[in-house]
């Protein structure tokens, strides 16, 4: 690169670019970005734990971690090269078994963002995709349970989300409150983080509309 910025053949270097660097020599894959296969298997693996253990109180807040199992919490160096003991506001906010499971799932879908695999954004969407398929999984088991059971957890967005069943037959009621407190119906809830197009069903001729199943919680 000359004075002017511009490329200078003769000074290229055959063992550099300008490309970011990458972890893998290949280079970055050919298969499409979105979704992140290990994002959305976390995504789903870590809203099966939360609906399965308690992380939700009587009062609908997290569950915190448990005292008897200390976490050290640190943060990087003004150099990038330590750890240290955090000394930010961060320091003073509570640790919750949601929080500790929500880092899980981030964790493993962010290294593959940062081998140059995926984009940020491929993380943090596909997350959220595998939260939807696991709250369907949920509703479809729950749906052939002939007892009544409840199941809470909150969400990657910290929505609340309540699945309720009262006894025998199929019917499974679905309450979600945003982060904010307010009620959200689960339609929305469940396409909220997609962006807005056409419906599904807009290319599906008026015959084949009619006949075509409804999805299990319309």
């Amino acid at each position: 690169m000359n004075e002017s910025g511009e490329l200078d053949p003769p000074d290229w270097d055959d063992d550099k670019n300008y490309l970011l660097a990458m972890a893998f020599a290949e280079g970055s894959p050919m298969h499409p970005s979105y979704g992140a296969g290990r994002a959305t298997v976390a995504g789903g693996c870590v809203t099966m734990l939360k609906a399965f253990f308690n992380t939700v109180d009587n009062n609908d807040d997290p569950v915190p971690w448990p005292s008897e199992l200390p976490i050290v919490k640190v943060e990087e160096d003004s150099e990038g090269q330590q750890l240290r003991d955090i000394k930010s506001e961060f320091a003073t906010k509570p640790i919750t078994v949601s929080g500790e499971l929500n880092k899980l799932a981030a964790n493993i879908s962010i290294g593959h963002d940062m081998a140059g695999v995926h984009f940020y954004t491929d993380y943090y969407e596909s997350v959220r995709m595998g939260e939807r398929v696991a709250t369907g999984t949920l509703l479809e088991h729950l749906s052939q349970v002939d007892e009544p059971l409840e199941i809470d957890f909150h969400s990657f967005d910290d929505d609340h989300v309540h699945l309720h069943k009262s006894g025998g037959g199929s019917e499974v009621s679905v309450s979600i409150k945003d982060s904010q407190g307010e009620t959200i119906s689960f339609d929305d809830w469940w396409v909220r983080h997609l962006p807005e197009s056409e419906p599904v069903l807009a290319n599906v001729t008026p015959e084949r509309r009619e006949s075509t199943p409804e999805p299990l919680m319309a």
